[in-house]
């Protein structure tokens, strides 16, 4: 049997202003109303789910997932040089190969700071660029590497491999292993634009 609206609006109201007294509870039409209001049960709770940011691991796995990486190298000047590769997943780091003396394998030797971001085919920019650093890989590390392209990058990965290996050797090429610098990350924001008020002095 349905219940009177105005019996229930009434009985809301008076919960909500504690008309009933301490310890009080209605009687009548009202009763079960106030229990319905006030039991507790089990399993209705709603906890608010924090928002989840993204974590360096989280960018590593986006970026491993990638079809193409963008690494920005630095010259000995300080110049930025962007070469675009292949990019594959080596734990918690990503892994690149090239050719053991190319011009971004002797950079990294000298200065292990890079940028690395998702690029298209072409080389240009889809995605942030995020500082990282970089070291070249011993022969164990750059074999996996060799795998690892083949596994993502089929029949194309294997050709180039195999056209590589028939030009420069094994020893002719390596991997380089990225690991995105968390620290630095933190610091990256907008550019900081000196107030007209600011005086270094």
């Amino acid at each position: 049997m349905a219940r009177p609206a105005g019996v229930l609006d009434r009985t809301r109201a008076r919960l909500s202003r504690g008309l009933y007294g301490e310890g009080a509870r209605p009687t009548g039409p009202a009763a079960e109303e106030f229990r319905r209001t006030t039991e507790h049960r089990p399993g209705t709770e709603q906890h608010a789910v924090p928002e989840r940011e993204d974590t360096v691991h989280d960018r590593t796995d986006q970026l491993a997932d990638s079809k193409y990486l963008l690494l920005t190298t630095y010259g000995e000047d300080g110049r930025q040089v962007h070469s675009q590769s292949w990019v594959v997943a080596d734990g918690t780091a990503l892994g690149i190969w090239t050719p053991a003396h190319s011009g971004e394998a002797e950079r990294i030797r000298r200065h292990p700071k890079v940028l690395v971001g998702p690029c298209d085919a072409h080389g240009r920019p889809t995605g942030r660029q995020l500082p990282a650093r970089a070291a070249v890989c011993d022969e164990d590390a750059t074999a996996r590497y060799r795998a690892s392209l083949i596994n993502k990058y089929g029949l194309t990965a294997f050709l180039v491999l195999a056209r590589s290996r028939m030009r420069l050797g094994l020893a002719g090429t390596v991997g380089i292993r990225i690991t995105l610098n968390e620290r630095e990350q933190r610091l990256i924001g907008p550019e900081w634009q000196a107030p007209t008020t600011y005086c270094p002095n």
